[in-house]
């Protein structure tokens, strides 16, 4: 589970907690460990990736990147959307019906992230039958 405090979250209320995938465990083991190190990265500062970006990609935003994810899922997938705008932080339904929900849709946000994680890795499934030549 990687969980986002709600110090770094847009609102501040609450932390913000996301199951990960089998490649993004693999690839978060393979990393090298600093020694005396309780933190597996660095503390950055709240523009880092930004700067890294513009670096790459001047005209780029961070915001594209959660923009993409929720384009691909409402575009290319059946998952609810109010699933889809819990994955990414945003608050889903009004006050009165956020009272009375309480649960976190871990296994259904996870079913989405391991679909997000097939697609950008190249190994989702087509949903495609090979028939025989005759």
């Amino acid at each position: 589970m990687w969980t986002i405090p709600a110090i770094r979250t847009k609102t501040g209320k609450k932390d913000h907690c996301l199951p990960l995938t089998k490649p993004a465990l693999a690839l978060l083991a393979s990393l090298d460990r600093v020694e005396g190190q309780t933190r597996l990265f660095p503390e950055l500062g709240p523009n880092a990736l930004l700067d890294c970006l513009h670096r790459l990609e001047p005209d780029k935003t961070v915001h594209g990147f959660r923009s993409s994810f929720r384009d691909w899922a409402g575009d290319e997938t059946n998952f609810a959307r109010e699933v889809i705008e819990e994955t990414i932080g945003h608050k889903v339904g009004d006050d009165t019906e956020n009272a009375y929900r309480r649960g976190t849709a871990m296994k259904k946000r996870k079913r989405v992230l391991d679909a997000w994680s097939s697609f950008v890795t190249g190994k989702q499934q087509d949903n495609i039958l090979a028939f025989k030549s005759r």
